[in-house]
């Protein structure tokens, strides 16, 4: 049962670490763009795939999702439906399958949405698609969720996603082959999903699905695969298995692989020195299979990150504290000290903890623990820790507690005996006792099976009748420890919350018994407070009614006062409201006068402003016409001489082209003879050179061999000789090692007796102090339990005696009475006869007596009273006194206050009636600055729509008329949609949804567009993250026309973003993206100017960057490819120009300036500069500026 549940807190742990993941941000995220895409229809299955009804083909999705691991697809299942799967265990693939078959492949909701409503099995037209997107939906839901939870590692054992079986062995594979058999239209879904993404990289390799169960130590750890797994799981370092070298073939891979483990223990501070003569555990120790340092690295690795890892020092420390407590409270006294005396050592060690816990458990039962060894011999310590914390799983009558131990400490005084030592008397009872020891252990690991999580360490012949292991006791109480502390924890929570129901909800008895209780306490509380209530409204209603007689006369003072206080406010306010009326007639008197005055200064500022602008206007006009013809008259005449020297040009073209076809027949044909003759003198050699080189090469290749043969003999012959030495080295250690063994155990034997005849002679000592303690005590608690039956015996007599006398006594009294009654009666009648005669003098006395004491009771309480007047009045009095002097004092403090109040808020309200004045001064100001502005500007556009219209209706240039109708035609057809910021969102909506070419190129079209007439765009496609789209459209795109297009408006999009210095930095190529460019620019170099000289206008401005240049310089490839570049556009233009020769170095030097000037000529469209460069260059003048800017200069020889 424990052990079940178990593994079910750690299945219930893997599901709520699923749940996060499923839940994360960036999961839910690609979760919801995927669903939109199946929803939208840019992903769907085929129409002639039906899923729900062919049963081939969920056959088929089945044993594709049944290749993951059983664990993996419970918890992927689990977490996207978000329900528990009734599975018998983790492998129940039946259960598996048939909920995927229900719920992957079949949903009951969609079913009842198409059902027919009469017809069962029967659905409505849709119910195919609807249930192919949710298949869809989920199949790709649950790829990427298991993806990403491997990725996370996610189960603490990291096993296989895949089953070592299955035919697929990635997510990759797994997608492809879906979507090559069910999806409609989708080639490389993963790409069309890296879009959303949507990302996939687990691969299972073959070291993932080894076998890495350990069966013999001396051989399975020596490849050190095993031990690098081990040490990845422990230290959570999952970088070990990349640096492995597999297959294991060569004695130097398996050293490699034993180094790499070694290094990251190492690393996480686990000390390799074994303190054994070989010193530090190294790589090839592990190879050759040494069992000493093997296993001393083994439990260097359990005590580092086991022992010390299961339980944590602080609850140790705790659980320590709180048995302790416990063992105080129920002894009286502390048995810890009384058995081990104070503290002593490190407290905070980790073993030191754990054999404290021990010692307290064992002292709720009086067994002592002084060590991990031989106080562990008998196996009471560990079956009292499962009972002490688990006393149902381990009942105390199951533990036998005569053991060898016990049977020594209590008779021999010895510390531990075998059969070989003990007397022939004692062998039966030592056989007994030994029997007992065996059942402890069996009974330890039963329970510690059923409890579950711990591994099964203790053997009985290693531990009973002998000394055992300390480390492998420590490594078991450890992880018992651990175990049974996380359930004490869980315990002790459920009876606190027990005791806290219980607490504020009794049992319906006491409950019953409570309520009575308080039921008689409330009327008695109710009889006993009325009477001091009433006592107490009397004497309150006395000193109501004089306290009420002070108070009315208080009030009727404090009345007055506020009304003659109101009064005088009254008349401050009617006073103030006068002197405001006054002052705001004279103010308003002020302000007209103010503003007449005003009005007539402004008037004739603004007719003399008036004149000077129309003169400044008629000036400007006057130069603007000037300019106007002066640049018609350059415009012309530049014109003119451009014809002329293009003809000029076209003439001297024809006769140097014609030369130059004639030279370079004549310079063909003796080519092809020169190199003729060049060629066969070539071959001639190339034959005799080739001949001699056969004859050194098979030379050099019968010397090799001989050599090789020779090599491999002598190395043979090394190995026989090797071999006999060392058979004959390996018999000599053999009988040397067996000496020494000997020699050692000897040594070691006596030591350990010198050792123990110590440890027997304390124990001794020891012993006989606490056997006199214990024998004490006994006799102490043996005398009371004596005295207690003696008076118990005693009591009993007693009481029979007094219950025969009581019986006695009550015959003797029976008889006393009758005879006392007989005589009594006859007494009686005598004594009332005299006692009417008696009563009647008496009464007369009694009268009188009570009479004198009822004048004396009155006139005392007169007198009481009176006094109590007095004292009432004094205190009144005094009272008064007391509370006037309070009063009179608080009214002062409160009359201050409030004068320095009244001060604060005069001042205040002064303040802020002179700021009133500043600030209405200033508004008007202000407010008059406006308006003359406002009219000024009114004044401008009347003047500039006057101009305009009498300017155009002067016009009569044709081509001016038609651009003004061009500009007006498009300011009617101007719309909200062809806003820049509308078209951005359009164009960027587009470009990250559709896929379609036409789609993309308007897209493009647009983005081009608003990129180089906006900054403001720029920054928007920057966060948009179209700048990585781009580029993989550029990646993506062959030769075709409408690929050339999509290009050409990429590279002007980025060239526009290089050129933003907002956006250059977002705009700079990814990883691999110098490559595209460059394959751009040899791809185009002969096809389309446009593309080749755009980029390397983009490529040049990305240059300007000194990190980026730098990287571009590091890649010789790149720069090779540039500088062929430029010799072949170079030998282009040579070819096509003939008025100048391209080579020189003096014209190289006279374009250097140049370009290095044209470099800070590349701005924005938007920024309107005369020298600003819009067009593209040439070819070669764009391929040298990449060169110049890259610092190549020398390239360009």
């Amino acid at each position: 049962m424990m052990r079940e549940y178990a593994v079910l807190c750690n299945l219930n742990q893997v599901r709520r670490a699923a749940c996060l993941l499923f839940q994360s941000e960036p999961m839910a995220r690609v979760i919801h763009r995927v669903e939109e895409e199946v929803d939208t229809g840019r992903l769907q299955v085929r129409k002639d795939k039906h899923l729900h009804a062919d049963q081939g083909i969920r056959r088929h999705i089945l044993d594709m999702l049944l290749s993951y691991s059983p664990l993996w697809l419970r918890v992927g299942l689990e977490t996207i439906f978000g329900e528990v799967l009734p599975l018998q265990h983790n492998e129940d693939v039946s259960g598996l399958s048939r909920f995927v078959l229900n719920r992957v492949l079949g949903n009951s909701d969609i079913a009842q949405q198409f059902s027919h409503p009469t017809v069962p099995h029967m659905y409505k037209t849709g119910y195919a698609e609807a249930l192919a997107k949710f298949t869809l939906k989920k199949f790709l839901t649950l790829v990427f969720f298991m993806d990403r939870a491997k990725l996370t590692r996610l189960i603490d054992q990291d096993p296989c996603l895949f089953c070592s079986n299955a035919n697929i062995k990635s997510s990759k594979e797994l997608l492809l082959t879906f979507s090559r058999e069910y999806l409609s239209g989708e080639g490389d879904v993963t790409r069309h999903l890296s879009f959303l993404g949507f990302a996939v990289t687990h691969q299972q390799t073959a070291l993932m699905e080894m076998d890495y169960t350990v069966h013999n130590l001396a051989t399975d750890l020596r490849d050190g695969l095993r031990l690098n797994r081990a040490v990845e799981l422990l230290t959570r370092n999952w970088t070990l298995s990349s640096k492995l070298r597999v297959p294991v073939v060569s004695r130097l891979q398996k050293i490699h692989n034993s180094k790499v483990a070694l290094d990251a223990l190492l690393q996480v501070g686990v000390s390799l020195d074994t303190g054994l003569r070989g010193g530090k555990i190294e790589a090839r120790d592990i190879v050759d299979g040494r069992q000493e340092k093997t296993l001393a690295l083994l439990w260097k690795l359990i005590f580092h990150f086991q022992v010390c890892v299961e339980v944590e020092q602080l609850q140790l420390q705790k659980e320590v504290t709180l048995l302790r407590r416990e063992l105080r409270l129920r002894r009286g006294t502390d048995m810890w000290l009384e058995m081990y005396g104070p503290d002593s050592g490190n407290t905070t060690d980790h073993t030191r903890l754990l054999l404290q816990l021990c010692q307290a458990v064992c002292a709720f039962y009086n067994i002592r623990v002084d060590n991990f060894s031989v106080s562990f011999s008998d196996g009471r310590v560990l079956c009292l820790l499962v009972h002490h914390y688990l006393p149902e799983l381990l009942p105390l009558e199951q533990i036998y507690m005569d053991t060898t131990q016990s049977y020594n400490t209590n008779h021999s005084g010895q510390a531990g005996i075998t059969t070989q030592e003990c007397p022939e008397t004692d062998k039966d009872k030592l056989k007994e006792l030994l029997a007992h020891e065996k059942n402890n252990f069996r009974l330890v690991n039963q329970k510690v099976v059923e409890l579950g999580t711990i591994p099964p360490l203790l053997c009985v012949t290693d531990m009973s009748n002998t000394i055992p292991d300390e480390k492998v006791v420590m490594t078991t109480v450890s992880y018992l420890c651990a175990r049974v502390i996380n359930l004490s924890l869980k315990v002790r929570a459920v009876r606190t919350i027990q005791a806290a129901w219980r607490r504020y909800h009794p049992k319906p008895a006491v409950k019953k018994w409570t309520e009575n209780v308080q039921r008689a306490t409330i009327r008695l509380q109710a009889a006993v407070r009325g009477m001091l209530l009433r006592r107490s409204l009397q004497t309150q209603h006395k000193s109501a009614t004089t306290i009420q007689t002070a108070v009315k006369g208080w009030v009727g003072k404090r009345q007055y006062k506020k009304q003659r206080q109101a009064a005088i406010i009254l008349q401050q306010h009617v006073r103030a409201h006068l002197a405001r009326k006054n002052a705001q007639k004279k103010y308003q008197d002020i302000r007209r006068a103010t503003i007449r005055l005003q009005a007539a200064v402004r008037g004739m500022h603004v007719r003399r402003q008036q004149k000077q602008t129309q003169l400044a206007a008629t000036s400007i006009q006057a130069c603007w016409r000037g300019h106007q013809q002066l640049v018609k008259y350059k415009a012309v005449k530049l014109a003119t001489t451009i014809i002329q020297q293009r003809f000029k040009a076209f003439k001297l073209m024809q006769e140097k082209q014609h030369q130059y076809k004639s030279l370079r027949s004549a310079t063909i044909c003796l080519q092809v003879a020169v190199r003729g003759i060049l060629l066969r003198r070539s071959l001639q050699r190339q034959h005799k050179s080739a001949t001699t080189i056969q004859t050194a090469v098979r030379g050099w290749t019968a010397r090799q061999q001989y050599l090789k043969q020779r090599q491999s003999a002598i190395t043979l012959q090394q190995h026989v000789r090797a071999h006999l030495a060392r058979k004959n080295a390996e018999m000599k250690y053999q009988h040397v090692r067996g000496a020494v063994i000997c020699l050692q155990a000897g040594i070691r034997g006596f030591l350990v007796r010198q050792q123990l005849m110590k440890w027997v002679s304390a124990s001794t000592i020891i012993q006989a102090s606490f056997r006199c303690f214990l024998q004490r005590r006994r006799y102490l608690s043996t005398r009371a339990a004596v005295c207690r039956l003696q008076a118990g015996v005693r009591g009993w007599k007693a009481r029979r005696t007094y219950q025969q006398v009581k019986s006695q006594h009550r015959a003797a009294l029976v008889i006393q009475s009758t005879y006392r009654g007989f005589a009594t009666r006859r007494f009686l009648q005598h004594w009332q006869a005299e006692r009417q005669r008696r009563l009647l003098h008496f009464s007369a006395a009694v009268y009188h007596h009570l009479a004198a004491t009822r004048l004396q009771r009155s006139y005392r309480r007169y007198l009481v009273w009176q006094k109590a007047k007095q004292q009432l009045k004094a205190l009144i009095t005094i009272q008064a006194s007391v509370r006037a002097w309070l009063q009179r004092k608080h009214f002062v403090l409160l009359q201050r206050a409030v004068c320095k109040l009244q001060a604060a808020v005069r001042s205040h309200q002064k303040q802020r009636l002179t700021a009133t004045v500043v600030l209405q001064s200033y508004v008007r100001m202000y407010l008059a600055k406006k308006l003359m502005i406002q009219r000024k500007k009114a004044v401008i556009v009347l003047q500039a729509t006057w101009r305009g219209h009498h300017t155009r209706k002067n016009i009569k240039n044709k081509r001016i008329r038609i651009a003004y109708k061009k500009i007006m035609a498009a300011k009617r057809a101007a719309t909200e949609d062809k806003k820049l910021c509308n078209m951005t969102a359009t164009a960027l909506n587009l470009l990250l949804k559709y896929k379609h070419l036409s789609t993309i190129l308007d897209a493009l079209r647009s983005m081009e567009v608003v990129t180089r007439l906006s900054a403001v765009c720029c920054d928007q496609l920057v966060q948009g993250g179209a700048v990585q789209v781009i580029y993989t459209l550029i990646q993506s795109c062959n030769r075709s026309l409408p690929c050339q297009e999509i290009i050409k408006y990429s590279i002007s999009i980025l060239l526009n973003l290089a050129k933003n210095p907002n956006t250059v930095a977002a705009a700079v190529v990814q990883e691999g993206g110098v490559e595209t460019l460059v394959n751009l620019m040899a791809i185009y170099r002969e096809k389309d100017d446009v593309i080749f000289g755009q980029t390397c206008l983009l490529l040049t401005l990305f240059c300007n960057n000194a990190a980026y240049q730098k990287e571009v310089l590091n890649m010789p490839s790149v720069t090779q490819k540039l500088q062929s570049l430029h010799r072949l556009v170079k030998r282009k233009a040579w070819m096509s120009r003939s008025k100048q020769r391209i080579g020189s170095q003096e014209d190289r030097r006279k374009t250097s300036t140049p370009l290095v000037q044209m470099v800070h000529h590349i701005k924005p469209a938007w920024i309107l500069r005369k020298d600003n460069m819009l067009d593209v260059p040439e070819p070669l003048q764009s391929i040298q500026l990449v060169l110049v800017t890259l610092g190549l200069q020398g390239a360009m020889v």
